[in-house]
């Protein structure tokens, strides 16, 4: 199931289910038989999830004051599923040996994307890569993202000095790949994470020689397509635009969306507009704002923030559920942090925060998939210590 998650896109069928979903649930009442007949006890990821499990119960509950309680529903019927799954990475994740498989396959599974996406920008015409034209390519630069990340607990893993340097070559493609999307999100969420993975762990977290190695045959791979004219316009408008709030916008309109999340919070503080709610409040909110007619403003807009939304849609209760479980898993990792396992955690967590601040990561398997990792982690800490 996981090695289709990076393609996941490929495999939606009619109805609007992916074969993701139908292997989720297939391996979910698996595993679920088999653990009833050897009666084992899964106490422990009961523990571990018992915050999601809450959370989960608070999004239903929000279903009584939503503004479409149909919408709200379906959506809780997501967020179900996710935490199944979620449920799901912890209960199998039993062993490194299981952590290391999960890792390796979802790492070439990426890679097989991150190629076919290239491929699609330099021979279909696309402003910025995608393996679809339905995919946002900010999605897809999360998902490679994700392997990234994962490529530098393999390397570091390795003995074998031609191994390495063939994952090398893997990273550089991966980052041409995330390039490519055009995701100023994605950049940033990737150098924030770098920067405060670095702060918590130095040298630990990659060799300065192949990260310097890695950055310079990026940049000379990058400049010389750029001569050539085969990276676009689009893509060198968007890397030199990454910082310039006027020129992008303001975040293509996010600073104004959240101007006006702001003005929901500020009316709903304690228990939000309830789940799915935020697009069908939005215009009224918009003249509270002052800010109609604006760039990126109009009726029915989504959030483009994790935290506005949860705090917009589920008031404090939401949040602090939300936040205790982020908190709750930083906190393990940190105070294991020479661990190399705890080092992998902390980059997939803080990519996903980081993310989260301009995207609606939430509701996406990628998300579900690296906090079920996180979550197993310091359990594979602990075992090794005995």
């Amino acid at each position: 199931m996981v090695i289709m998650i990076p393609a996941e896109e490929l495999t939606t069928l009619s109805g609007g289910r992916t074969l993701v979903w139908i292997f989720g649930v297939a391996l979910f009442i698996a595993w679920t038989i088999r653990t009833l007949l050897i009666k084992k006890k899964i106490e422990s990821e009961f523990k571990q999830s018992l915050i999601a499990i809450i959370f989960l119960l608070w999004c239903s509950l929000s279903i009584f004051w939503a503004q479409d309680q149909k919408a709200a529903l379906e959506r809780v019927f997501t967020i179900a599923q996710l935490i199944l799954f979620f449920f799901l990475i912890q209960a199998l994740v039993v062993n490194e040996k299981r952590l290391g498989s999960i890792i390796v396959v979802y790492y070439f599974s990426s890679l097989i994307i991150a190629i076919i996406s290239i491929y699609s920008f330099l021979y279909s015409n696309l402003l910025r890569a995608a393996i679809t034209e339905d995919q946002n390519p900010n999605s897809l630069a999360r998902v490679l993202g994700i392997a990234l990340l994962m490529g530098i607990f393999i390397n570091n893993r390795l003995n074998n000095k031609l191994k390495k340097m063939l994952f090398i070559l893997f990273q550089c493609l991966f980052i041409f790949a995330i390039l490519l999307t055009g995701s100023r999100g994605g950049w940033l969420s990737l150098l924030a994470v770098f920067c405060f993975t670095w702060v918590l762990v130095g040298r630990r977290l990659i060799k300065l020689r192949a990260a310097l190695l890695i950055a310079f045959i990026s940049v000379i791979i990058f400049l010389n397509l750029s001569k050539i004219g085969v990276i676009n316009v689009e893509i060198i408008n968007r890397l030199t635009s990454m910082l310039d709030i006027e020129a992008t916008h303001g975040g293509t309109g996010r600073i104004n969306i959240w101007a006006v999340g702001w003005e929901i919070i500020k009316e709903n503080p304690f228990i939000g507009v309830g789940l799915e709610s935020f697009p069908y409040v939005f215009h009224y909110y918009i003249y509270k704002a002052s800010l109609f007619d604006t760039y990126g403003i109009e009726p029915g807009r989504y959030p483009h923030n994790i935290f506005i939304s949860i705090q917009a849609e589920l008031g404090i209760v939401g949040s602090l559920l939300f936040l205790i479980l982020l908190i709750k898993y930083f906190h393990q990792l940190i105070k294991n942090r020479n661990e190399p396992k705890a080092i992998l955690g902390l980059l997939l967590l803080s990519f996903m925060v980081f993310s989260g601040i301009v995207e609606p990561v939430l509701y996406r398997k990628y998300f579900w998939l690296s906090l079920g990792l996180v979550a197993a982690i310091p359990k594979l800490i602990s075992q090794d210590e005995m």
